[in-house]
């Protein structure tokens, strides 16, 4: 019986939303019948289809990307996240904000897309506004050594040593500069 009325308001809701001329209603309206379809009915794929149309509302409407983030990682869609992450990236101006949007698209593109290269334009992003950001190095450097970039890897590598406030660590990573130049380049 609570189903068959959810399915009822759903349908209610989404009459209103095509009648209204008011886009703030529209959405309030889309909000109501994805929350129905993914809590109360159970449908994932109806709620991303009405997150989806609230992005057609309002494409910077946070509330519609989080929930998308969050039916696309329940589903394993990577793709479908990868841009969801990136246009979260594109409506948060301030750097410190984009660093954990940044990582996770770094992450989701090298263990889930298998995608090298779009980790590193990812990992690149976080260099761009912190360039001695540890992590982003040590990734950047990892992900270049793997895909044979060696030449990258080097300038990875020395803008680590840049970074490094341990004398030992530089040291260590002076000599793997070294060997990577011997073996690889040289």
């Amino acid at each position: 019986a609570d189903e068959s009325r959810s399915k009822e308001l759903v349908q209610v809701l989404e009459k209103r939303a095509g009648l209204s001329n008011d886009l703030v209603e529209k959405k309030q309206l889309a909000y109501r019948a994805a929350e129905l379809y993914e809590d109360a009915l159970g449908e994932p794929e109806q709620a991303i289809a009405t997150w989806r149309h609230v992005l057609t509302l309002d494409g910077g409407e946070r509330g519609a990307l989080d929930a998308l983030e969050r039916l696309y990682f329940g589903k394993g869609a990577w793709r479908d996240l990868s841009g969801v992450l990136t246009q979260k990236i594109e409506l948060t101006p301030e750097p410190p904000k984009q660093r954990p949007l940044r990582l996770q698209l770094a992450q989701l593109s090298e263990h889930e897309l298998h995608d090298a290269l779009a980790a590193i334009d990812a990992y690149k992003g976080i260099l761009a506004n912190d360039p001695r950001d540890v992590e982003a190095l040590e990734a950047v450097a990892r992900l270049y050594a793997a895909e044979g970039l060696y030449a990258d890897h080097l300038e990875a590598l020395d803008a680590l040593v840049e970074a490094a406030s341990d004398p030992a660590r530089k040291v260590e990573l002076q000599f793997k500069a070294a060997g990577v130049l011997e073996r690889e380049v040289g």
